[in-house]
């Protein structure tokens, strides 16, 4: 599809910016609860989350009143693509955003973007000026995400940028825009302990790591038969446990549908 080139400038590999033209500040401003930032029965085989429960379609009603055009727009392309399944629901968007305002991010980075469903959500945790820089390695999704991101960025006052490729060969062109606020990880599940190691480098103290899908729909902690391989199972469970044991990070999981993980670099 044609769009003008102010529109759509993704980079395979490198990069151009978009959305809001003045460069965010370097550090995160100061956080409002986490201390300071400048400074049902599953299916494990037919997919990544469950079937629905009473308390998901309680919640479902409660958090999806209301959603901006754009996030509806993405949640319906993901559908399309036959991914529904594995991209945030409404609550989770919710949470994400809320537990990302708390340390009022200027700068974040999330490494999976699908259609823009989960990034919709994080421009609207930053400050005005604030940037997103999200990977995706699909560049068909990534010119999905571009569709409602970009307007979405403009209407914010935020600036949103695209990777598109393989997210670990990205991790070093990475590194030289941050450190960064936050860190939201949604990708390749066998890749999720060098995403941690790039995430303990590259996060500010005071910010945030958020990382969706460590149950691993459930395999982690099931006997069932399980669509995820061995390794996946293995690294998640490692993944898990180092986060977990680090002195340097205040961690915890919250046992939402697919497990979120959430630390806080000290």
């Amino acid at each position: 599809m044609h769009r003008p080139a102010d529109q759509l400038h993704i980079r395979h590999a490198v990069t151009d910016h978009h959305g809001f033209s003045g460069p965010p500040s370097s550090v995160c401003a100061k956080p409002r609860v986490f201390g300071p930032c400048a400074t049902a029965t599953r299916s494990l085989v037919s997919g990544m989350r469950p079937p629905p429960s009473e308390m998901d379609q309680y919640l479902a009603t409660l958090f999806s009143q209301d959603l901006h055009p754009a996030k509806k727009r993405a949640a319906e392309n993901a559908e399309v693509l036959g991914l529904g399944n594995i991209s945030l629901s409404s609550y989770e968007g919710h949470l994400l955003r809320f537990l990302m305002r708390q340390i009022r991010p200027k700068n974040i980075c999330e490494l999976g973007t699908l259609t823009g469903h989960s990034a919709l959500w994080l421009l609207e945790s930053l400050l005005p000026g604030g940037k997103l820089t999200t990977l995706e390695k699909s560049s068909a999704h990534a010119e999905l995400a571009a569709e409602v991101l970009m307007p979405r960025a403009r209407e914010l006052t935020v600036e949103v940028e695209q990777l598109v490729g393989d997210a670990v060969t990205l991790l070093p062109e990475l590194k030289s825009k941050g450190p960064f606020c936050g860190v939201f990880i949604d990708a390749n599940k066998s890749q999720y302990l060098t995403y941690w190691e790039f995430a303990r480098q590259n996060l500010r103290p005071g910010g945030l790591l958020i990382a969706d899908n460590v149950f691993l729909g459930g395999a982690v902690f099931s006997g069932a038969p399980s669509k995820f391989s061995a390794k996946q199972i293995q690294t998640l469970r490692t993944f898990n446990q180092t986060i977990l044991s680090d002195i340097e990070f205040d961690s915890t999981i919250l046992p939402t549908s697919e497990g979120l993980l959430i630390s806080y670099k000290k």
